[in-house]
């Protein structure tokens, strides 16, 4: 009987609705609620045709109305003016001059920066390899405040021509602007200012400046002549037994002719005087030698 009832409750469980045990409100009524399509809105900046208005135009005064009609008049008059002159002139038979156009001269700026400790004497020297072919161009010195303390008297001695004048500076098509500074790198050369690409090393910058501007020393030789260049150049700055031994070879050469190359000086006599003159100085070399540092301008100061 007990077996009966249990299983007579459980269906009749079963089959009667779920209750609840809490019942909450609804937060909310039955009607739609809108949802955004977007995470932000943001007002639509192109105006429509409705909302297009054509702005209207000042109405401008009638004096400046008159002057403006006034100069439209003398331009028509100026232009009828030339018909009538040119048509003269080709019917006698003469030609009018024509109208100048102030040329503007193109300027190369390359700025060297250098260390006053170590000048760079082998562009110093081309420098007054130009003053002596007369080449157009104009020099300046500028000395950064990361020097500390005057510029030595040797180092004004040997760049002496690098004095700033602002009116050569204006017309020269040519300026050699050296800036001392005291920073790691150096020398380097800026040869294009918009790019800003510096050319790090004495003898990069000398080969460089040879080529713009003195092609006779470097850029115009031919290729034996220029592996010649080259290879004293190399020994000129191997070390003290290259040089040595590049001397000695100069020494039997200046026997019999002016340079290196034989009639003409090219930038293998610039590079290793100047190493000579840094290194040995003018007195411990041979005669020869000395007629021939002589011989390269600006070179020998005293």
């Amino acid at each position: 009987m007990l077996c009966k009832l249990t299983s007579f409750s459980f269906s009749k469980m079963a089959a009667s609705p779920a209750i609840s045990m809490y019942r909450l409100p609804p937060y909310y009524e039955t009607t739609s609620v809108p949802l955004p399509k977007c995470m932000y809105t943001l007002p639509s900046y192109v105006q429509t045709s409705s909302e297009m208005v054509e702005p209207r135009s000042p109405q401008s005064p009638p004096s400046l109305n008159s002057l403006e009609a006034r100069q439209e008049n003398i331009l028509c008059e100026l232009n009828g003016l030339r018909a009538e002159v040119e048509e003269m002139a080709s019917h006698i038979g003469v030609s009018l001059p024509q109208p100048r156009v102030k040329a503007i001269p193109s300027t190369q700026d390359f700025v060297l920066s250098a260390s006053p400790a170590d000048p760079p004497l082998i562009i110093c020297t081309l420098q007054h390899i130009m003053k002596q072919k007369k080449y157009p161009h104009s020099t300046a010195s500028h000395v950064h405040s990361s020097v500390q303390g005057p510029i030595p008297e040797f180092v004004k001695t040997h760049f002496r021509n690098f004095t700033s004048f602002a009116e050569e500076i204006g017309r020269a098509s040519v300026i050699l602007t050296i800036v001392w500074k005291k920073e790691k790198g150096l020398p380097y050369l800026v040869a294009s200012p918009c790019s800003h690409t510096p050319l790090t090393g004495e003898i990069t910058i000398a080969r460089f400046l040879c080529r713009v501007l003195l092609p006779d020393l470097y850029g115009n030789l031919s290729p034996e002549e220029s592996a010649s260049v080259d290879s004293w150049i190399d020994q000129s700055l191997a070390g003290s037994k290259a040089r040595t031994a590049a001397i000695k070879s100069l020494e039997a050469k200046l026997g019999k002719q002016q340079w290196i190359l034989g009639s003409k000086m090219s930038l293998a006599d610039v590079v290793l005087a100047c190493c000579i003159v840094k290194e040995n100085g003018v007195k411990s070399v041979s005669s020869n030698v000395s007629k021939w540092l002589k011989r390269i301008p600006g070179l020998i100061t005293c």
